[in-house]
């Protein structure tokens, strides 16, 4: 026969379950994103740090130096407003 104690137990079990998924999908998620970031920024180092193949180079062509885009300019807008209130 089934007692009140059971269910407690399979609820337990149950609850435990679900948290144990929820912190594997969890870690599993932030691994995927921290692996994709590292992976990204690994390939986008080796097409910057290629050199152009020949022997006529200049010895500038080997350089170390990394541009930094810089940020978009965004323009002021308008002087005039565009809500307007009637006031009281």
């Amino acid at each position: 026969m089934d007692t009140p104690e059971d269910g407690f137990r399979r609820t337990r079990i149950v609850t435990g379950a679900l948290v144990a998924f929820g912190v594997v999908g969890v870690v599993g998620g932030t691994v995927l994103a921290y692996a994709d970031t590292q992976a990204t920024a690994t390939t986008d180092e080796a097409k910057q740090s290629g050199s152009p193949s020949g022997a006529g180079s200049t010895p500038n062509a080997q350089s170390t130096t990394t541009s930094i885009a810089a940020a978009p300019k965004l323009s002021s807008g308008s002087s005039t407003s565009h809500a307007r209130s009637a006031g009281s």
